[in-house]
């Protein structure tokens, strides 16, 4: 006769156990010790550390968020030494003449390929990730019911951040406003290039300021929002964080580059194009962004915290 097997019950690693489970002192002490460890960099709020948890240890957070911040008064100060430089040696309108055809007064390459179609749908790879992006925001909640909160507010910030930074910096900063008020003439209508108006060198403002003027470029400023890839993605990330930021900083360059050479813009006014998207982009990602907004899940913090 076999003898009966007895079912014994099974442990809980839960430290909050009911009555009809046990759970023994080695695995509660276990799951204490996961959850007082510090978060993952992934998890970790950059916006605001100290809130990132009570097992987050906030030295450890500041030393994290540290490696993820985007310099600010470096490319600024960059900026500014180019833009003086430029004045200084009228580069500005140099760079353009080589491009303008005296004898037929007129730009040759402003009606060329690729240039043209590249300035007539260049922008809108551009548009289509700013759209996602709001898209991505607004619907990640039901397509991604069965994730983990931590995940669905990381994507949702991720794409809110893209939504916000194509709509304040190209669009509201660039084209609305700077672009109205400051009253550049384009190199097409400068006279020196066989147009009406007089060449304001950079830094100056216009005294009868109009619509749609130079500067900013509105087409640099848009394909510059590409950078915005290197923002979203972690740096953990490490490579695909400067594939994604470089490669939308030389897709911005190529239209700036474009724009110049049909006597659309002059060079800084693709250079401060650039300038304004990439530090709205660090500012909204101040606000909105961890280290990593495609959060990675550890199922070991899914587990309850310890009653202290």
């Amino acid at each position: 006769m076999k003898p009966e097997r007895v079912r014994m019950p099974q442990r809980s690693l839960n430290p909050v156990s009911s009555k009809s489970t046990m759970a023994s002192p080695n695995a509660e002490q276990q799951v204490v010790k996961i959850w007082n460890s510090p978060l993952p960099d992934d998890l970790i709020d950059c916006a605001n550390p100290s809130n990132s948890g009570d097992q987050a240890d906030n030295s450890l957070s500041h030393a994290r968020c540290a490696k993820n911040r985007w310099p600010i008064w470096r490319p600024l100060f960059v900026a500014l030494i180019v833009s003086l430089f430029v004045r200084v040696t009228d580069l500005d309108r140099k760079i353009s003449s080589l491009n303008y055809d005296v004898s037929h007064n007129e730009w040759p390459l402003e009606r060329a390929e690729p240039w043209l179609s590249f300035y007539r749908y260049g922008t809108i790879p551009p548009v289509l990730l700013g759209i996602a992006g709001a898209m991505v925001a607004l619907t990640a909640p039901w397509l991604m019911s069965s994730a983990s909160r931590v995940r669905v507010r990381a994507i949702q910030r991720g794409g809110l951040f893209l939504a916000l930074m194509l709509g304040i910096g190209p669009g509201l900063l660039v084209n609305v406003w700077l672009k109205t008020i400051w009253g550049r003439p384009r190199p097409i209508q400068c006279s020196d290039f066989g147009g009406e108006l007089t060449f304001l060198p950079i830094g100056e403002w216009a005294a009868i300021s109009f619509h749609n003027s130079s500067f900013p470029s509105g087409h640099a400023a848009v394909a510059f929002f590409l950078m915005g890839l290197g923002f979203v993605i972690g740096p953990q990330y490490g490579r695909w964080q400067r594939v994604g930021f470089f490669g939308g900083l030389g897709y911005g360059l190529a239209m700036g580059f474009t724009r110049v050479l049909q006597g659309g813009h002059f060079l800084t006014d693709v250079l401060w194009a650039g300038i304004i998207v990439y530090l709205v982009g660090v500012a909204l990602a101040s606000l909105l962004l961890r280290p990593s907004p495609i959060a990675t899940e550890n199922p070991m913090l899914a587990v309850n915290p310890p009653v202290r």
